[in-house]
């Protein structure tokens, strides 16, 4: 009977067999350690990309989706006025028009304490007033993420199906704008 080591059944020995695996894996690990180093630079130009073909399939990305957002930031948008308020209020189911009203006042208190740094507080959307609050210190971090909350709700009511939005659903968007009001000494009108 014959004996059989370990060495005579593995045809490569051990180193190299470990050179063998560094080598089948060294591309792949090299690939990920880059996309790892460079995953901001890769994801900006991933964002940059308008349109990818091959042969004959072809795909485009809505940049120009991208530079409407991005420009809305910056979006002339004038402040809330009472009588527009109202007007809109009254076109719009009457729990609506509470929410409405209520945002109403909220936004046009942040276009009065927004400090004006080279921009008029007029000329920015309700977002980005939100993020020109909280850098300015008017608003805390958690303040303003419950402004951003409000504002969603807000634009839910307005943009989306008002049957959606009962007169519970309506009360507790009103009760919420009016803790903000009151932690943020907004005269209720």
């Amino acid at each position: 009977m014959a004996t059989v080591t370990v060495t005579d059944a593995c045809p490569m020995g051990t180193l190299e067999f470990i050179a063998s695996v560094v080598h089948s894996i060294a591309w792949p690990l090299a690939l990920v350690v880059a996309i790892l180093v460079f995953r901001r630079p890769l994801a900006e130009r991933i964002r940059a990309i308008a349109k990818v073909s091959h042969g004959d399939t072809q795909v485009e990305f809505d940049q120009a989706a991208r530079d409407v957002k991005a420009s809305l930031a910056f979006t002339q948008v004038e402040p809330a006025s009472s009588r527009f308020v109202a007007e809109m209020a009254a076109q719009l189911p009457e729990r609506i028009g509470r929410i409405v009203r209520a945002w109403a006042d909220i936004e046009n208190w942040l276009r009065e304490k927004v400090p004006a740094e080279g921009v008029d507080p007029s000329a920015l959307s309700a977002p980005a007033l939100i993020e020109a609050a909280l850098r300015r210190g008017v608003v805390t971090v958690d303040q303003a993420q419950t402004l951003r909350g409000l504002l969603a709700m807000r634009n839910l009511a307005v943009h989306g199906r008002t049957a959606d939005i009962d007169e519970g659903r309506a009360n507790e968007f009103l009760m919420l704008a009016l803790a903000m009001k009151l932690i943020l000494n907004i005269p209720s009108e």
